[in-house]
């Protein structure tokens, strides 16, 4: 067999892409991410769905850096010999660009990247997967839904999402939980460094928060079930009824996803709306920063077992108390810094009374801060995530 030297990188789907016919946008962690790890290759592919015209990314692809490639199938057409073609047309322009020098890396396993198996085998040979969330637990979620449609959901899922993750020659990780579960069954497992925009200059230096008028609470993150967005609404309204302290609460929510209709008309029903302002999506790395800046607490509030929500580190980097959903991936790896405290999954009554114990308690909010800040400051001193992946690929896939 001819023997490997890797040149070139393939990226496949680190997210989605939106095009005007000439430029390609994406999110700006990810677009940061890939302009940085292109440096160490002759050339970096980035394979996305486009999703449609700019109106959520801010953040354009540098082509002379990145040549991005469309996967332009799409679910929805109406007739089977046209997504069949699409398909094909899709896998074919993959086929071109791949050969025995490029390595590839998967991001978050999507079902349709098992369709690219075969070609990545026959013209690459090996690649990399990387996985944010606890793939088993999401996987669960989906067979637990009531419904036919459902438990066939979780099997394509364990199909697809499953045999594109379990056959790669190389895992990357997020969590200390999820990676310390593979581990014991794979070799050549790597915790990953979180893909986010910010850096040691972007450190926010406070030493306690909630001293403003008022008191903000954040949320940054998908609008997913899994999630628990629901239920911190429902912590949040008893909060706002409570008026246990002389100031006004309010909750900004960041972010797109499925709930999103369902938990604005929550917070109607909860008379909460004037106290909770949705912002939707923002890839604009300095309007979210000055709203980590602005804000008191951060609360994550997720049901399921995640990896390692790249939003903590976010959150920590600008100096917030965070309360976190006591699910292995999360709060395993804050509770030995104690950069966090923690709150039973869906639980409405524990939820609230961990933020009003912040909001009453300054030495607590102090301590968190100032370890959380700490380890963020570890977690990206022996280098940034373009530098880790890069040396992983080129190390491991040869």
């Amino acid at each position: 067999m001819e023997k490997k030297i890797i040149k070139n990188l393939c990226v496949i789907s680190a997210g989605v892409l939106e095009s005007d016919g000439e430029n390609y946008y994406g999110k700006s962690a990810v677009i940061n991410y890939l302009h940085e790890i292109s440096q160490y290759f002759n050339r970096t592919y980035f394979v996305a769905q486009i999703i449609g015209k700019p109106n959520l990314f801010n953040s354009k692809i540098n082509q002379n850096k990145v040549i991005p490639l469309e996967i332009k199938y799409n679910r929805n057409l109406k007739h089977f010999v046209s997504k069949i073609s699409r398909l094909l047309k899709d896998q074919i322009n993959l086929f071109k660009i791949l050969d025995r020098n490029t390595a590839v890396m998967i991001f978050y396993p999507n079902s349709w990247a098992i369709l690219m198996l075969p070609i990545i085998w026959i013209k690459s040979g090996r690649y990399i997967a990387y996985l944010a969330s606890d793939l088993d637990e999401l996987i669960e979620m989906k067979r637990k839904e009531k419904g036919v449609k459902n438990t066939l959901k979780a099997f394509f899922y364990r199909m697809t999402q499953g045999v594109t993750f379990r056959s790669a020659d190389v895992l990357l990780i997020r969590g200390r939980n999820t990676y310390e579960k593979i581990k014991k069954i794979r070799k050549k497992v790597f915790k990953s460094k979180p893909i986010i925009s910010f850096t040691e200059k972007d450190i926010y230096q406070r030493n306690d928060t909630c001293q403003g008028k008022n008191i903000q609470l954040l949320y940054v993150g998908g609008l997913y079930r899994r999630k628990g967005v629901n239920v911190l609404l429902r912590a949040f309204s008893e909060l706002v009824r409570e008026n246990f302290i002389d100031k006004q609460i309010i909750l900004k929510i960041v972010g797109m996803g499925e709930e999103y209709s369902k938990v604005k008309k929550l917070a109607n029903e909860l008379n909460i709306k004037n106290y909770v302002e949705f912002l939707g999506h923002i890839d604009n790395d300095f309007q979210l920063a000055q709203l980590y800046r602005k804000s008191d607490i951060f609360v994550l509030s997720s049901l399921l077992a995640e990896g390692f929500p790249r939003v903590l580190d976010e959150a920590m980097c600008f100096s917030l108390p965070i309360v976190v959903s006591d699910v292995a991936g999360i709060f395993k790896e804050l509770k030995d810094q104690f950069c966090a405290i923690k709150v039973q999954p869906g639980d409405i009554k524990d939820l609230k009374k961990a933020i009003k114990r912040l909001i009453l308690n300054n030495n607590l909010r102090h301590k968190l801060i100032c370890n959380g800040r700490k380890r963020f400051i570890k977690v990206i001193d022996s280098g940034t995530v373009a530098k880790q992946h890069s040396d992983i690929v080129l190390c491991n896939l040869k």
